[in-house]
């Protein structure tokens, strides 16, 4: 689903398979993707990009917004069949190398193993700023959600996107390392940038043009309240939930 100019939606839970994020593809040079999903998702991933004529071999970089299965569980399949290079920020770093099942959420939600992987780079500063001939970005570590978590500022001529990964809206529970305080702060930094608009985690094809005042919304509800919008499915095991609800999100007991 083309959202913007060079601005893809490749992956989700209704364009790759349930447990998916939201994996979204800058086509331009270089080609990167933001997040990857996992493996159950990852042979849709890769028909989705062919039908837009982008090989995965041509994909030079993947940056994993946090360390859960739904977004990096597939990064070891990209990187051992198609070279593609692993970034993260490095206070998920342990979770990913080790495969963590509670930490990644692997086993806890999805009762399934993370591919341990070993990673080519890893982001060890709060903001990060890479220059490309075509489009910039800038990386603002976002702790809250899990230790590691990140948001991605790409600017093109004429317009700035972020994408928020889980760090806008997203489960919260000690268990996996989140902090409430953290959270807040993380929110107040990302309020201190301009960006025209905005998508995250767990959303259908949609482009969000109120960003900066969704984010404001967050972060003025975040903690006072918990809503347990991941709700159990028998059915494929995973959790799901309404994706439009701002502030605090707790999961649910089966942590």
């Amino acid at each position: 689903m083309k959202l913007l100019p060079n601005i893809y939606q490749v992956g989700g839970s209704h364009l790759t398979h349930p447990w998916d994020c939201s994996v979204y593809l800058i086509n331009s040079d270089p080609k990167i993707l933001i997040d990857c999903g996992t493996p159950n998702g990852f042979h849709s991933l890769k028909k989705n990009l062919n039908l837009i004529n982008v090989d995965l071999s041509k994909i030079q970089m993947i940056f994993g917004t946090h360390c859960h299965y739904d977004h990096l569980g597939a990064a070891k399949i990209l990187k051992d069949e198609f070279n593609i290079k692993i970034a993260i920020h490095k206070d998920d770093q342990y979770a990913v190398e080790n495969g963590d099942g509670e930490l990644t959420c692997a086993n806890i939600l999805y009762k399934t193993n993370f591919p341990k992987i070993k990673l080519d780079i890893v982001i060890d500063a709060e903001i990060t700023e890479i220059k490309f001939k075509n489009y910039n970005l800038l990386i603002l570590h976002t702790p809250g959600h899990t230790p590691g978590s990140s948001v991605i500022f790409a600017t093109f001529d004429n317009f700035t996107i972020l994408f928020a990964g889980d760090s806008i809206w997203g489960g919260y529970h000690p268990k996996i390392s989140s902090d409430i305080e953290k959270w807040k702060t993380s929110l107040d930094k990302i309020l201190t940038y301009d960006f025209d608009v905005m998508v995250w985690g767990h959303s259908g094809s949609i482009v969000f043009g109120d960003a900066k005042e969704r984010v404001l919304e967050a972060r003025q509800s975040l903690g006072e309240y918990f809503f347990p919008w991941h709700q159990p499915s028998d059915k494929n095991n995973r959790y799901s939930g309404n994706p439009m609800i701002p502030g605090m999100v707790e999961y649910p007991s089966v942590f």
